[in-house]
């Protein structure tokens, strides 16, 4: 649905349909879930 770009970062703004587009997102990207860089949370 858009872009917002801010302080050198971008958001997908994606709106509803989240549920169709994170997992092959994450495939493709090889990320893992839950995070936002693909590495593992800090304990």
């Amino acid at each position: 649905m858009g872009v917002v770009s801010k302080g050198g970062q971008y958001q997908v703004i994606i709106g509803s349909d989240v549920a169709s587009v994170y997992r092959p997102l994450t495939e493709m990207c090889d990320l893992k879930e839950g995070t936002a860089s693909g590495q593992e949370p800090a304990a």
